[in-house]
């Protein structure tokens, strides 16, 4: 996927992109950048869910991932 995902500075909810890996798919769109917000991961809102919740509805999605993001 070519995205680290962490933890929003001041908000113990949702999560946020920290890392879009050179040459990935990610990057090549140049649709998803650092600092984006992970609001729904294939159909699941997961804004008011916690990092370690969101990952764990990433990890159980089926492929390939349909994941939108806000901009802040």
């Amino acid at each position: 996927m070519g995205l680290g995902l962490g933890i929003p500075e001041g908000d113990e909810h949702g999560c946020v992109v920290t890392i879009v890996t050179p040459d990935s798919q990610a990057s090549e769109t140049g649709l998803i950048s650092k600092g984006d917000h992970v609001l729904i991961v294939g159909g699941t809102d997961v804004s008011h869910l916690d990092h370690y919740e969101t990952i764990e509805v990433l990890r159980n999605s089926k492929r390939p991932l349909e994941i939108m993001f806000e901009r802040i």
